[in-house]
């Protein structure tokens, strides 16, 4: 891959799959894919309930541990409470945020590419979701509740909120990685 394809990459999931491939990582690669996924993760918070604050503790303490300012133990704690939220979530969308932010937060104790482009996918869907079901639900409240109005417009919106994201956290990536992987 060539520096400018790299700079011009909008998939932040295949681009964490190129780094994975190659033959040497950068230097410091662990705290920068660490931070990468973090921060991706972090853009899908807002669709968890406000009050809910355990996933971005996760992430917190994620950040902290590459820092060398949080303990194995806390940082395994509060993955495990972030994952305890994934299951009482109120909406498809904030299970997929919660699980993304434990993702991310794992990373900082077991790193690998794989997990990262994965944490990426959960961000993105949890965009996707809401995304969809906002627009499903306001084609169809608009048409007396045609289904196909529902599909129509939800499908749609969930391409859109796919695209951005991805394009979201490419940038992200390449903040943390801005050379291209040979």
């Amino acid at each position: 891959m060539t520096q400018m394809e790299w700079d011009n990459h909008v998939d932040g999931v295949a681009m964490f799959d190129l780094l994975g491939q190659m033959d040497g990582p950068p230097e410091n690669w662990r705290d920068l894919m660490v931070r990468a996924s973090c921060e991706c993760a972090h853009r899908s918070l807002v669709h968890l309930p406000a009050n809910e604050n355990r996933p971005n503790q996760a992430i917190i303490n994620a950040l902290n541990f590459v820092n060398g300012n949080c303990t194995k133990k806390q940082l395994q704690d509060a993955i495990g409470e972030a994952r305890q939220a994934i299951a009482v979530e109120p909406t498809h969308a904030a299970s997929e945020a919660a699980q993304a932010a434990s993702d991310a937060a794992s990373l900082a104790l077991n790193p690998n590419f794989s997990l990262a482009a994965m944490v990426i996918r959960e961000t993105v869907s949890a965009a996707m979701i809401y995304e969809g079901e906002i627009a499903g639900k306001a084609a169809a409240k608009a048409v007396d509740g045609s289904g196909a109005a529902y599909v129509n417009a939800s499908d749609r919106a969930k391409e859109v909120a796919k695209r951005d994201e991805l394009r979201e956290c490419a940038k992200i990536v390449r903040k943390y990685f801005p050379k291209a992987p040979i």
